[in-house]
């Protein structure tokens, strides 16, 4: 066994061992119905899984891409799960951003190395900057809120949609 097929098969054991543990151990604190809120995670691990089982080439080709990636999702499923916490919202599960990744893991052995490539560098920047925009609208809208800028909060808020109505 080489030392890649080793690293791929740890990291297979690894990934089954933590979502059977997360599964159980939400089932028997909280129930099953709450088992929704592990969806996106599921989705995340399983695809995963099944790609690098299908076409493990991909992990090979190039592995800072779908490390990246796999860390660009995970962070956007996270800041949405806490946000709709804070927030007091309903988590929904359902996650566009992980679309793709499910499209992938269906049609990935179809495609050509190349093909394969070029989907994951598009995904990847598609992915990351929806995330971008969304920490920064996230941002912008908890500075307007709470009147304060987002690195400074000694230098007085002054909000400008306020100060352009008062003018008019």
């Amino acid at each position: 066994m080489r030392n890649y097929e080793f690293l791929i098969l740890i990291t297979h054991i690894i990934l089954a061992r933590e979502t059977i543990s997360k599964v159980v151990n939400v089932t028997t604190r909280y129930g099953v119905s709450k088992l929704l809120g592990l969806l996106p995670f599921i989705t995340i691990v399983f695809c995963s899984y099944f790609i690098l089982l299908s076409t493990p080439d991909v992990f090979i080709r190039s592995p800072r891409l779908c490390l990246h990636l796999a860390g660009a999702l995970f962070v956007e499923m996270v800041i949405q799960l806490m946000l709709d916490h804070m927030m007091n919202e309903k988590f929904n599960p359902f996650r566009w951003t992980l679309a793709p990744l499910v499209g992938f893991a269906l049609l990935g052995t179809y495609m050509s190395s190349i093909t394969q490539n070029q989907f994951m560098l598009g995904y990847f920047v598609l992915t990351s900057v929806y995330l971008a925009m969304k920490i920064r609208v996230l941002i912008h809208e908890m500075c307007q809120c709470l009147c304060i800028w987002c690195f400074d909060i000694v230098t007085p808020y002054k909000n400008y949609g306020d100060a352009k109505q008062k003018t008019q």
